[in-house]
C-alpha cells in the first residue's frame, strides 16, 4: 500500500497494527516466520524491515525490529530459509543474504551488466532467486543464470542463455 503497510484479522477485516513509512507502491509480497514480517517499502527507495507483529495500532515507532537500506528489491519479492532472507536488486542486479534475525548481511554477489531497459521501468531483473537445499539461482534481466553457494555467496557457475540461446532482449530482459 502507499506509504505504509498494514496487518488486518482475516476473520473480521479490522486494522491490527500498521507502519508508516516514505513512498509507495511497494511491490515485493511480505514474507512471515514466527513474529516477525519482512516488508518491503518504497518503490523508489526500498528499504527491508523487519516489523514485530504483536503490535496494535501504529506501531512504527515501537515494533521496527530492524531496517536493511542497502540495495534492496523494488519488484522481485524476498526469499525466507531458515533464518536467512535472499533477495536479488532488481536496479542492480546484486544478490544478497541476510540474517533474518538481526538484519546483518551475510554476502553479497554482484556481476558486471550492461542491460538498460529501453522503458526507462528499471535495469535489473525481475524475478526472486530460487533456492534448493545448497544453493540459490539467480537470473538476471541482461540472460545471465549464476549459480551461488546457499551459505557463501560464492559463484560455482553462469551461463549466460541470451548468448547460448540466441534470445532477443525484451522489456523485461530475457
Amino acid at each position: 500500500a502507499a506509504q505504509g503497510c498494514y496487518s488486518y484479522d482475516p476473520h473480521t477485516g479490522r486494522e491490527l497494527w500498521k507502519v508508516r513509512y516514505r513512498g509507495f507502491s511497494a511491490v515485493p509480497r511480505p514474507v512471515t516466520k514466527g513474529n516477525l514480517a519482512y516488508v518491503v517499502t518504497d518503490f523508489g527507495r526500498p528499504e527491508l524491515w523487519a516489523i514485530r507483529m504483536n503490535g496494535r495500532g501504529d506501531v512504527t515507532d515501537s515494533h521496527v525490529q530492524w531496517k536493511y537500506t542497502s540495495s534492496v528489491c523494488s519488484t522481485p519479492s524476498v526469499v525466507l530459509v531458515d533464518n536467512l532472507i535472499y533477495f536479488v536488486t532488481d536496479k542492480t542486479g546484486v544478490a544478497s543474504c541476510l540474517d533474518a534475525k538481526t538484519g546483518k548481511l551475510i554476502w553479497r554477489h554482484a556481476y558486471p551488466t550492461t542491460y538498460e531497459d529501453p522503458y526507462g521501468y528499471n535495469n535489473g531483473p525481475r524475478c526472486a532467486p530460487l533456492l534448493t537445499a545448497n544453493r540459490c539461482y539467480t537470473f538476471g534481466a541482461q540472460g545471465v543464470l549464476l549459480c551461488l553457494d546457499f551459505k557463501t555467496g560464492r559463484q560455482i557457475w553462469q551461463r549466460n542463455v541470451l548468448k547460448d540461446w540466441k534470445a532477443p532482449e525484451n522489456f523485461f530482459g530475457v
